[in-house]
């Protein structure tokens, strides 16, 4: 999984893999570190966000779609 400067296009991204996954029988699906942040520390605070948040809830809206775990 490619990493985007974009946190819409990292969840579009990880919707693509949950469909994908679900069509193969997969149950569970594992991110790369930093899915959602270029890997650089200068942006770690940039894209910081407390539980719950955007990226968060996104996620956990997906893996409540498509009954998978995310990790």
């Amino acid at each position: 999984m490619m990493v985007s400067p974009s946190k819409d296009e990292a969840i579009k991204t990880l919707e693509a893999a949950c469909k994908q996954a679900v069509k193969v029988g997969a149950d569970f699906l594992s991110l790369p570190e930093m899915f959602c942040c270029p890997y650089e520390t200068a942006n770690f605070p940039l894209y910081a966000e407390a539980e719950g948040e955007n990226v968060w809830s996104k996620c956990a809206a997906l893996a409540k779609k498509y009954s998978i775990y995310i990790s």
